[in-house]
């Protein structure tokens, strides 16, 4: 059973036949989004949640909005990968 590592708040690990599945076709780059913006772990939950109509990533246990963080690292990230992507038409 493949996984990565540690990956879910709580530290625990999920393992996955379907990514075991995919290893001979696929470069995996683990990245854990929410340390990347200053999140720990363990750490309380990050929520998708609808504000004025508007999806926002937010911390119901403390308020604090992390959309714009998470946004800027998701852009910087994914700019960085230089490795060319094929695409399944």
């Amino acid at each position: 059973m493949y996984y990565f590592c540690t990956s879910k708040m709580d530290s625990s690990i999920i393992a996955s036949d379907f990514v075991e599945k995919l290893k001979p076709q696929v470069n995996f780059i683990p990245v854990c989004p929410e340390m990347e913006i200053g999140l720990g772990v363990p750490r309380n939950p990050i929520r998708i949640v609808l504000v004025n109509g508007e999806n926002k990533l937010m911390q119901p246990s403390t308020g604090i909005d992390f959309t714009e963080k998470m946004s800027t690292f998701a852009d910087s990230f994914l700019s960085s990968l230089t490795e060319e992507v094929d695409v399944l038409s």
